[in-house]
């Protein structure tokens, strides 16, 4: 746009470096949706377990408002609240604490969301340009900030079987929500899910732990595998991304339990994200211009 008219308009347009990336939806939207999404998986996780699901939830979102205002202060932005990421973020981590072994104090969520908000997003330049997922951030801030150093020892033992897999359908429901509306991609999505049922039907050892139905693969493989600022852009490369991660996974649960296992492997992958990027962008600059979340 030209310095004439951009001085009638009051509105100035600053872009980076190409090439540039069109998508079905905008920042904002997308974290929205994905909120949406985690309404129903909530709404279960209140019904079953009412005191731990509202504190934590509570407690995050409260934390995770406070440092989203004070983040804004900080870096002289206008807005902290409308885009979402706050609120995303707090959902994400507190319906993770299920996985953790005792309540998330209230130390402990200001501590994660402090990481997750300000550290992992915030420090980078926002949304969208943050190397790491927040919300795991936040995950393994809080295993630095417990004493026992663990943060996903607890079993669904006690946990009815028919409210298992209840759980495990809201969450399925809450990921095809998000693929229809291209709030995230398909193919990382996909390739982890099959990774995981090669891993399982190959390895009889980890057929017991590494169920494609079971909540934390699920949840892991929506919201954190197949998030969009921290997977790749080139369709090979997501695609890639996705079946290491669910290779990785099945690696590290020799060694811990499954959420701890997913937490790793998703954050590893989110470092190598952008040589994936460079080495498998085959026909990404060639073809026509592609959305992110194709």
């Amino acid at each position: 746009m030209s310095d004439a008219k951009a001085s009638k308009t009051g509105k100035r347009y600053v872009t980076g470096e190409a090439p540039h990336w069109r998508a079905a939806l905008t920042s904002s939207e997308y974290q929205w949706q994905a909120v949406l999404s985690l309404v129903p998986a909530w709404l279960l996780y209140l019904l079953t377990d009412r005191q731990r699901a509202f504190w934590i939830l509570a407690v995050s979102l409260c934390c995770a408002l406070a440092v989203a205002y004070l983040s804004a202060r900080s870096f002289g932005r206008k807005s902290c609240f409308s885009d979402g990421s706050a609120v995303l973020t707090a959902m994400l981590f507190a319906y993770a604490s299920q996985w953790m072994p005792r309540p998330v104090s209230a130390a402990g969520a200001a501590w994660s969301m402090f990481f997750a908000l300000l550290v992992a997003k915030d420090c980078f330049g926002g949304w969208g340009q943050n190397i790491f997922h927040p919300a795991l951030i936040g995950v393994a801030a809080l295993a630095a900030f417990e004493k026992d150093g663990s943060v996903a020892r607890a079993a669904q033992s006690g946990i009815q079987e028919g409210a298992f897999v209840l759980r495990s359908a809201v969450i399925a429901a809450g990921g095809i929500y998000l693929v229809v509306k291209r709030g995230i991609s398909w193919r990382p999505l996909v390739s982890f899910m099959i990774c995981i049922l090669a891993v399982s039907f190959i390895s009889v050892r980890l057929q017991a732990q590494l169920r494609w139905w079971d909540p934390v693969v699920l949840f892991g493989a929506i919201y954190f595998v197949s998030d969009g600022p921290t997977s790749p852009i080139a369709p090979w490369a997501k695609v890639c991304y996705g079946f290491l991660c669910g290779l990785l996974a099945a690696l590290l649960l020799v060694w811990g339990s499954l959420f701890e296992a997913l937490s790793c492997a998703v954050l590893t992958m989110n470092a190598v994200t952008p040589l994936l990027d460079r080495y498998l962008r085959l026909g990404l600059l060639r073809a026509r211009p592609r959305s992110i979340l194709e």
